[in-house]
């Protein structure tokens, strides 16, 4: 991070007036001009324009300058550094106390410490800006200036013959066009949108009209009126602002009671909005939004997104809170600078419904002290309501009225739901006791149609070692979600899964989620715990199902996590009966395959256990095959997977088509005894070169000209006449290709999904090199066409190029 005040140099007059339209002094809230103070950062030509600024700044405050300190070097006498203060800086001496001139010194504290640094330039390193005494209510009549020679000239304010250039250097949010941001010729802003798109620079900061100059006077007013006021700026090489943020001190005090969880809205980083801001979001205690910061970025990058979350923690650790759970827009760029900065903070997607953005829309920075102030008023207003206004008890209960007294009157409704809720339970029974949890029986009176009521149980478990209900329930209230499915197995759907995929998918990982939603089944590897290969299988009920029906609480979805080897087995044992003892099938009602989801007591036995059962019937009997579960998902966690598989099912932009996969698992099958790091690099020209490489021996693959979906470019001339490792390198440098490794036990491991019987293959890399991506496709038998009821892909985990 480099400095917050690094700036420009500008001519100015003091004395005249400005041409340009960028000024050395703001526009106070009384209308008088003030020239700007100085501030830690900023860098003079020479000595003498330093001194030259601060005498003009002393002027304009109403105080004299002098030195206090300077320090040569001992060879050429080239001053290096120097103190400058307030002329009441100190005290008399003993001896001079009795003299008849009037004591003006009264130990000021005001001072800046400058240096000659390896630029060359004089940069400020250390101000104080109060003063311990009354300052002059007009500007001095003559000040001291620093001729070029070194001799003193006296030059008198009113005078309108002689001025004074200060070569000053300004805040780069003012410049942040190109040019400087200025226009000399024209004095228009640059990079203001008013021009053409080649203006945009994604390195720096693109402002509309007007804006940097907003920010400007914003800044320089909290600073002189606001002691809690902070503020970083982030510049790129060539010294322009990229990215900025800052906390006034309502929002520092706001950190410290609200920032358990906190929103970052990014949404107007989008085109559509002017200023491209993002916010730091918490809720108060009337659930409204309030400000825990803000910031200017110059896109949504990697880069741009780590420095403004950096910044704000660092500006943030003197509450001692660090976020339990941030909420962000979905996106993958912030899911991973998100897990960098705030490793043990919950990371979750934000919902419409969960979370409100901000209602105003800043069409430009001027309206930004307006917002705040509305913000403000509205929470005063709460406060005020709060204070006064008795809320309506609807229980009888002592408790009710108690927080009552206690809670904001927004908080306050939110409680006295479940207090209703707990009103309409009744004959809560203990049924059953494994250790410390406790199972109860709940009945409870619930609104069915009009008016009318009925009574429904629920089963509410209770952690006593932990002393809370389980996540299943709130307040005693909610139960283990009712849970219904059940589906007849197609002979198509027996043979995909016996004698395809269950193989294949069970090479991936003993365990996986199988997630059933009222239009597909999908088995699921690694989605959320995130270690090792992803693998998704995804079918159409039709493809696999027939009658299918499923219920759940959860808009008809449910997830749980199976052992694979175990359903493989059950399945297999099933077909082996059903084939046997099928008969000719002179009855379409019998002998068909039902799968559906139980709850049993197992045997040796309290607690019932959930398990999906496979069952066909015949005439006179029926064979059961068991398969346990886990505990289905709750609502959350089935939220957090979808989330998971909707990121997950992102291609790549270029995908290259391997046709000869048994070609590809001989190569990889000699590779995997050499080294464990794989290096693929894929170009958009239609080339997959793999390569491993150990201190002894390099072994590596090629293939050209494969078919290319998405992006794609044409083959350079004269590349064929490369080697396969100069033709990589090129492709990378021209941003034709990405390179990544991954681990070749994952990529033999991927290489496994040909048991499915795909009948071709797909690699990718994912965006900024996030991983290696394999797509399978199938065929409809008989055709060339994509059978689009049935998909595979797998996801490869990116090493970091430390490895190799």
């Amino acid at each position: 991070m480099k400095h917050l005040d690094l700036i420009q140099m500008e001519q100015v007059s003091p004395n005249s007036k400005h041409q340009n339209s960028e000024k050395p002094e703001f526009e106070s809230e009384n209308g008088k001009k003030e020239f700007v103070a100085p501030c830690v950062g900023m860098e003079f030509e020479s000595y003498d324009d330093a001194y030259n600024y601060y005498n003009c700044y002393a002027r304009e405050a109403g105080f004299r300058v002098r030195v206090k300190n300077s320090w040569f070097k001992r060879n050429c006498r080239e001053k290096y550094g120097a103190v400058l203060c307030c002329s009441s800086q100190g005290f008399k001496r003993i001896k001079d106390v009795n003299r008849l001139r009037k004591e003006t010194r009264t130990g000021c504290p005001a001072m800046v410490r400058m240096r000659l640094v390896d630029s060359r330039r004089w940069r400020i390193l250390e101000v104080t800006l109060d003063h311990n005494h009354l300052l002059a209510t007009k500007s001095f009549k003559s000040f001291k200036k620093t001729g070029i020679c070194g001799t003193k000239n006296t030059i008198q304010s009113d005078s309108e013959g002689q001025t004074q250039t200060v070569k000053l250097y300004r805040a780069l949010v003012i410049d942040s066009g190109g040019n400087n941001g200025i226009s000399h010729e024209t004095g228009r802003e640059l990079g203001s949108g008013s021009g053409p798109a080649s203006d945009f620079h994604p390195d720096r900061l693109n402002l509309k009209k007007g804006d940097s100059q907003a920010i400007y006077n914003y800044i320089c007013r909290m600073q002189l009126t606001n002691p809690n006021f902070f503020y970083l700026m982030d510049v790129n090489d060539e010294g322009r602002l990229r990215n900025m943020i800052w906390l006034d001190a309502r929002c520092r005090a706001a950190i410290g009671y609200f920032s358990d969880v906190v929103y970052f809205d990014t949404s107007y980083l989008s085109s559509k909005y002017e200023v491209p801001l993002v916010t730091f979001v918490g809720m108060n205690h009337h659930c409204q939004t309030v400000l825990l910061g803000c910031g200017l970025l110059s896109g949504g990058t990697k880069e741009s997104f780590s420095w403004v979350l950096k910044a704000w923690l660092t500006l943030t650790t003197t509450s001692g809170r660090v976020p339990q759970t941030i909420v962000t827009d979905r996106c993958r760029v912030l899911q991973s600078v998100v897990s960098e900065v705030f490793p043990k903070t919950h990371h979750r997607f934000s919902l419409f419904h969960i979370m409100k953005k901000v209602p105003e829309k800043l069409g430009g920075l001027r309206n930004y002290d307006a917002i705040k102030k509305k913000k403000h008023k509205e929470e005063a207003n709460a406060d005020m309501e709060s204070r006064t206004v008795s809320s309506v008890l609807k229980t009888r209960c002592s408790f009710e009225l108690q927080l009552s007294k206690i809670y904001t009157r927004e908080i306050f409704k939110k409680f006295q739901v479940e207090v209703e809720e707990m009103y309409s339970c009744f004959s809560t029974t203990q049924v059953h006791v494994d250790g410390a949890v406790v199972i109860f029986l709940v009945k409870e009176r619930v609104l069915a149609d009009g008016s009318r009521r009925e009574i429904k149980d629920y089963e509410v478990l209770y952690n006593r070692g932990r002393g809370i209900f389980s996540l299943q329930s709130l307040i005693a209230i909610f139960a283990l979600i009712k849970l219904k499915f059940k589906a007849f197995l197609t002979d198509h759907g027996v043979h995909l899964l016996e004698k395809r995929f269950l193989q294949a998918l069970d090479k991936m990982g003993k365990t996986c989620h199988l997630y059933l939603t009222k239009d597909h089944a999908i088995f699921l590897h690694n989605l959320l715990n995130g270690d090792g290969i992803q693998s998704i299988a995804q079918f159409r009920k039709e493809a696999l199902f027939e009658d299918y029906r499923i219920s759940s609480q959860n808009d008809d979805r449910i997830a749980f996590t199976i052992d694979l080897s175990l359903l493989h087995r059950a399945l297999r044992s099933i077909v082996t009966i059903y084939t046997e003892f099928g008969g000719s099938h002179s009855c379409p009602t019998l002998n068909r395959l039902q799968i559906k989801l139980v709850k049993k007591l197992p045997p040796h036995s309290q607690q019932p256990m959930p398990f999906l059962t496979f069952e066909t019937k015949g005439y006179k009997s029926a064979v059961i095959q068991d398969v346990p579960i886990s505990k289905p998902l709750s609502r959350s966690d089935v939220l957090e997977l979808q989330a998971a598989l909707d990121m997950a099912q992102d291609l790549p932009q270029t995908l290259v088509q391997v046709p000869d996969m048994n070609q590809l698992q001989n190569f990889v099958d000699r590779m995997k005894n050499v080294g464990d790091v794989l290096n693929v690099s894929i170009s958009k020209s239609g080339d997959l070169h793999l390569q491993i490489s150990t201190t002894l021996v390099t072994l590596g693959a090629e293939f050209r000209k494969l078919v290319v979906i998405g992006e794609q470019t044409a083959v350079p001339a004269g590349d064929d006449n490369l080697s396969a490792q100069t033709r990589s390198r090129r492709a990378i440098e021209r941003g034709d290709a990405m390179n990544v490794q991954v681990s070749v036990k994952h990529f033999f491991k991927s290489l496994q999904c040909h048991l499915a019987k795909p009948d071709s293959a797909f690699y990718g890399i994912g965006e900024q090199g996030s991983c290696l991506t394999v797509v399978f496709q199938f065929f409809i038998p008989g055709t060339r066409q994509t059978d689009k009821s049935i998909s595979l892909h797998c996801r490869l985990p990116v090493l970091d190029p430390g490895t190799n």
